[in-house]
Protein backbone atom coordinates (compact mmCIF):
# COMPACT_ATOMS: atom_id res chain seq x y z
CA UNK A 1 0.00 0.00 0.00
CA UNK A 2 1.16 3.65 -0.15
CA UNK A 3 0.37 6.77 1.91
CA UNK A 4 0.24 10.25 0.26
CA UNK A 5 0.30 13.41 2.22
CA UNK A 6 0.06 16.33 0.40
CA UNK A 7 -0.90 20.00 -0.16
CA UNK A 8 -4.26 20.51 -1.22
CA UNK A 9 -5.30 24.37 -3.40
CA UNK A 10 -8.07 24.35 -4.62
CA UNK A 11 -9.28 26.88 -7.89
CA UNK A 12 -12.72 27.64 -7.63
CA UNK A 13 -14.65 30.97 -8.59
CA UNK A 14 -18.64 31.85 -7.97
CA UNK A 15 -20.66 34.11 -7.07
CA UNK A 16 -24.54 35.01 -6.71
CA UNK A 17 -26.20 38.70 -6.80
CA UNK A 18 -29.99 39.77 -5.51
CA UNK A 19 -31.43 43.03 -6.69
CA UNK A 20 -34.38 44.45 -5.20
CA UNK A 21 -36.26 47.77 -6.56
CA UNK A 22 -33.87 47.64 -9.61
CA UNK A 23 -33.37 50.72 -12.04
CA UNK A 24 -35.41 52.69 -8.69
CA UNK A 25 -33.73 55.42 -6.40
CA UNK A 26 -33.92 52.65 -3.79
CA UNK A 27 -32.24 49.62 -5.42
CA UNK A 28 -30.27 47.42 -3.30
CA UNK A 29 -28.21 45.19 -4.34
CA UNK A 30 -26.68 41.97 -2.00
CA UNK A 31 -23.75 39.84 -3.47
CA UNK A 32 -22.29 36.92 -2.01
CA UNK A 33 -18.89 35.21 -3.79
CA UNK A 34 -17.00 32.21 -2.88
CA UNK A 35 -13.46 32.16 -4.09
CA UNK A 36 -10.44 29.69 -4.18
CA UNK A 37 -8.69 28.09 -0.96
CA UNK A 38 -6.30 25.89 0.06
CA UNK A 39 -5.83 22.93 2.61
CA UNK A 40 -3.65 19.92 3.25
CA UNK A 41 -4.69 16.20 2.88
CA UNK A 42 -3.90 12.35 3.26
CA UNK A 43 -4.98 9.47 1.00
CA UNK A 44 -4.25 5.32 1.10
CA UNK A 45 -3.89 3.85 -1.75
CA UNK A 46 -3.91 -0.47 -1.93
CA UNK A 47 -3.46 -2.37 -5.00
CA UNK A 48 -5.77 -5.18 -5.93
CA UNK A 49 -3.87 -5.72 -9.35
CA UNK A 50 -0.94 -4.61 -10.60
CA UNK A 51 -2.63 -2.09 -12.30
CA UNK A 52 -5.74 -1.03 -10.45
CA UNK A 53 -5.51 0.30 -6.62
CA UNK A 54 -8.43 1.70 -4.27
CA UNK A 55 -7.69 4.95 -3.06
CA UNK A 56 -9.32 6.44 -0.34
CA UNK A 57 -8.70 10.35 1.15
CA UNK A 58 -9.13 12.90 3.63
CA UNK A 59 -9.01 16.53 2.57
CA UNK A 60 -9.25 19.80 4.53
CA UNK A 61 -9.80 23.34 2.79
CA UNK A 62 -10.83 26.94 3.64
CA UNK A 63 -11.93 28.67 1.13
CA UNK A 64 -12.42 32.72 0.65
CA UNK A 65 -16.17 33.98 0.95
CA UNK A 66 -17.20 37.66 0.31
CA UNK A 67 -20.33 39.22 1.01
CA UNK A 68 -21.67 42.82 0.03
CA UNK A 69 -24.62 45.24 0.43
CA UNK A 70 -24.73 48.30 -1.97
CA UNK A 71 -27.59 50.79 -1.99
CA UNK A 72 -27.44 54.59 -3.53
CA UNK A 73 -26.16 55.74 -0.09
CA UNK A 74 -23.91 53.11 1.30
CA UNK A 75 -21.45 50.30 0.42
CA UNK A 76 -20.78 47.72 3.12
CA UNK A 77 -18.47 44.47 2.52
CA UNK A 78 -17.43 41.68 4.60
CA UNK A 79 -14.68 38.68 4.04
CA UNK A 80 -14.96 35.22 5.45
CA UNK A 81 -14.16 31.79 4.94
CA UNK A 82 -15.77 28.62 4.76
CA UNK A 83 -14.02 25.70 5.65
CA UNK A 84 -14.71 22.33 4.45
CA UNK A 85 -14.06 18.62 5.07
CA UNK A 86 -14.05 16.20 2.23
CA UNK A 87 -13.96 12.65 2.43
CA UNK A 88 -13.56 10.04 -1.03
CA UNK A 89 -13.27 6.84 -2.12
CA UNK A 90 -12.65 5.63 -6.29
CA UNK A 91 -10.36 3.37 -8.19
CA UNK A 92 -7.07 3.94 -9.95
CA UNK A 93 -5.89 2.78 -13.15
CA UNK A 94 -1.93 2.91 -13.31
CA UNK A 95 -0.51 3.60 -16.61
CA UNK A 96 2.65 2.24 -15.59
CA UNK A 97 4.22 -1.48 -15.34
CA UNK A 98 4.88 -2.65 -11.87
CA UNK A 99 8.30 -2.52 -12.05
CA UNK A 100 8.72 1.11 -13.21
CA UNK A 101 10.47 3.50 -10.72
CA UNK A 102 8.02 6.03 -11.85
CA UNK A 103 4.09 5.46 -11.15
CA UNK A 104 1.41 7.56 -13.01
CA UNK A 105 -2.12 6.91 -12.25
CA UNK A 106 -5.46 8.33 -13.02
CA UNK A 107 -9.24 7.54 -12.24
CA UNK A 108 -12.73 8.27 -11.16
CA UNK A 109 -13.80 9.01 -7.59
CA UNK A 110 -17.40 9.72 -5.14
CA UNK A 111 -17.61 11.17 -1.82
CA UNK A 112 -18.83 13.18 0.36
CA UNK A 113 -18.03 16.96 1.65
CA UNK A 114 -19.22 18.62 4.80
CA UNK A 115 -19.36 22.66 5.10
CA UNK A 116 -19.03 24.57 8.15
CA UNK A 117 -20.70 27.99 9.28
CA UNK A 118 -20.20 30.71 7.98
CA UNK A 119 -20.40 34.48 9.21
CA UNK A 120 -20.44 37.96 7.81
CA UNK A 121 -21.02 40.97 9.29
CA UNK A 122 -22.68 43.95 7.22
CA UNK A 123 -22.92 47.52 9.10
CA UNK A 124 -24.73 46.63 12.25
CA UNK A 125 -26.07 43.33 10.92
CA UNK A 126 -24.68 39.74 11.35
CA UNK A 127 -25.47 36.67 9.44
CA UNK A 128 -24.83 33.06 10.50
CA UNK A 129 -25.29 30.35 7.22
CA UNK A 130 -25.26 27.22 7.57
CA UNK A 131 -24.43 24.50 4.13
CA UNK A 132 -25.76 21.44 3.42
CA UNK A 133 -23.49 18.38 3.30
CA UNK A 134 -23.08 17.79 -0.50
CA UNK A 135 -22.48 14.60 -2.39
CA UNK A 136 -19.34 14.98 -5.35
CA UNK A 137 -17.82 12.98 -8.28
CA UNK A 138 -15.01 13.92 -10.01
CA UNK A 139 -11.44 12.42 -11.44
CA UNK A 140 -8.12 12.92 -10.69
CA UNK A 141 -4.40 12.02 -12.11
CA UNK A 142 -1.83 11.00 -10.00
CA UNK A 143 2.49 11.01 -10.49
CA UNK A 144 5.20 9.98 -8.10
CA UNK A 145 8.73 9.84 -8.72
CA UNK A 146 11.30 7.77 -6.10
CA UNK A 147 13.31 10.30 -3.87
CA UNK A 148 14.65 7.31 -1.98
CA UNK A 149 13.88 4.11 -1.16
CA UNK A 150 10.41 3.59 -0.37
CA UNK A 151 9.70 7.72 -0.49
CA UNK A 152 8.78 9.68 -3.48
CA UNK A 153 7.56 12.99 -4.18
CA UNK A 154 4.03 13.53 -5.21
CA UNK A 155 1.81 15.33 -7.90
CA UNK A 156 -2.07 15.52 -8.45
CA UNK A 157 -4.98 17.33 -10.00
CA UNK A 158 -8.39 16.12 -8.88
CA UNK A 159 -11.60 17.91 -10.26
CA UNK A 160 -14.97 17.83 -8.29
CA UNK A 161 -18.46 18.52 -9.52
CA UNK A 162 -19.52 20.57 -6.21
CA UNK A 163 -22.10 22.51 -5.22
CA UNK A 164 -22.64 24.89 -2.13
CA UNK A 165 -26.17 25.65 -1.18
CA UNK A 166 -27.43 27.12 1.57
CA UNK A 167 -29.46 25.66 4.59
CA UNK A 168 -32.84 27.21 4.47
CA UNK A 169 -31.52 30.20 2.13
CA UNK A 170 -31.72 30.90 -1.05
CA UNK A 171 -27.85 30.69 -1.74
CA UNK A 172 -26.44 28.03 -4.54
CA UNK A 173 -22.81 28.22 -5.71
CA UNK A 174 -21.50 25.76 -8.22
CA UNK A 175 -18.26 25.35 -6.87
CA UNK A 176 -16.79 22.17 -8.99
CA UNK A 177 -12.93 22.88 -7.92
CA UNK A 178 -9.64 22.18 -9.77
CA UNK A 179 -7.24 20.99 -7.07
CA UNK A 180 -3.53 20.74 -7.32
CA UNK A 181 -1.88 18.25 -4.60
CA UNK A 182 2.13 18.21 -4.13
CA UNK A 183 3.59 16.55 -1.51
CA UNK A 184 5.51 13.40 -0.63
CA UNK A 185 4.32 9.21 -0.75
CA UNK A 186 5.47 6.32 0.70
CA UNK A 187 4.82 3.15 -0.38
CA UNK A 188 5.40 0.05 1.74
CA UNK A 189 7.36 -2.55 0.04
CA UNK A 190 4.26 -5.32 0.62
CA UNK A 191 3.16 -3.38 -2.26
CA UNK A 192 0.62 -5.62 -4.99
CA UNK A 193 2.86 -3.21 -7.20
CA UNK A 194 6.25 -4.72 -5.55
CA UNK A 195 5.17 -8.28 -5.39
CA UNK A 196 3.21 -10.71 -7.37
CA UNK A 197 2.97 -14.45 -7.59
CA UNK A 198 1.52 -15.50 -10.76
CA UNK A 199 -1.06 -18.72 -10.32
CA UNK A 200 -0.53 -22.23 -9.51
CA UNK A 201 0.06 -24.17 -12.56
CA UNK A 202 1.41 -21.09 -14.64
CA UNK A 203 4.01 -22.51 -17.48
CA UNK A 204 7.38 -22.72 -16.12
CA UNK A 205 6.51 -22.47 -12.79
CA UNK A 206 6.67 -18.99 -10.81
CA UNK A 207 7.82 -16.85 -8.09
CA UNK A 208 7.44 -13.23 -6.38
CA UNK A 209 8.96 -11.04 -8.62
CA UNK A 210 9.84 -8.06 -6.64
CA UNK A 211 9.65 -4.14 -8.67
CA UNK A 212 13.88 -3.39 -7.71
CA UNK A 213 14.81 -6.75 -9.60
CA UNK A 214 16.87 -6.50 -12.74
CA UNK A 215 15.13 -8.51 -15.67
CA UNK A 216 18.14 -10.56 -15.86
CA UNK A 217 16.77 -11.91 -12.62
CA UNK A 218 13.05 -12.52 -13.70
CA UNK A 219 12.00 -15.31 -15.93
CA UNK A 220 13.45 -15.52 -19.19
CA UNK A 221 11.70 -16.57 -22.46
CA UNK A 222 8.37 -15.18 -23.53
CA UNK A 223 7.99 -10.99 -22.52
CA UNK A 224 5.94 -9.62 -20.28
CA UNK A 225 2.50 -11.29 -19.81
CA UNK A 226 0.21 -8.57 -20.44
CA UNK A 227 2.65 -5.68 -18.53
CA UNK A 228 2.12 -7.10 -15.30
CA UNK A 229 5.73 -7.26 -14.40
CA UNK A 230 5.36 -11.24 -14.77
CA UNK A 231 7.14 -13.23 -17.80
CA UNK A 232 6.84 -16.89 -18.03
CA UNK A 233 9.26 -19.57 -19.97
CA UNK A 234 11.02 -22.75 -19.85
CA UNK A 235 11.86 -23.78 -16.28
CA UNK A 236 15.18 -23.17 -15.04
CA UNK A 237 17.13 -25.36 -12.84
CA UNK A 238 16.64 -25.37 -9.00
CA UNK A 239 17.26 -22.10 -7.79
CA UNK A 240 16.31 -20.45 -4.27
CA UNK A 241 13.54 -17.84 -4.02
CA UNK A 242 12.83 -16.01 -1.10
CA UNK A 243 14.99 -18.84 0.86
CA UNK A 244 12.58 -21.61 -0.96
CA UNK A 245 14.10 -23.61 -3.42
CA UNK A 246 11.76 -24.00 -6.99
CA UNK A 247 12.07 -26.28 -9.78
Amino acid sequence: CTLRAFYAGADADDSQMEIVNAGTADEERSTAKVGSGNGFGVEGECMVTPKLGIPIAVMVLSQDAFASFDTATEWLMDSTEIDWLGITGGLNYHFTNPESAVDFWGGPFIGLVNFDDATVTLGNETTRTSFDNAFTVGLQLGLEVPARQGLAFYAGLRYFSLELEADNQDLDFNLDPLMFNVGLSYRFYTSYRRSFRPPSGSPGGGRFVSADATRSDRWSGQPDLLGLGVELGEARPRQRVLGIERE
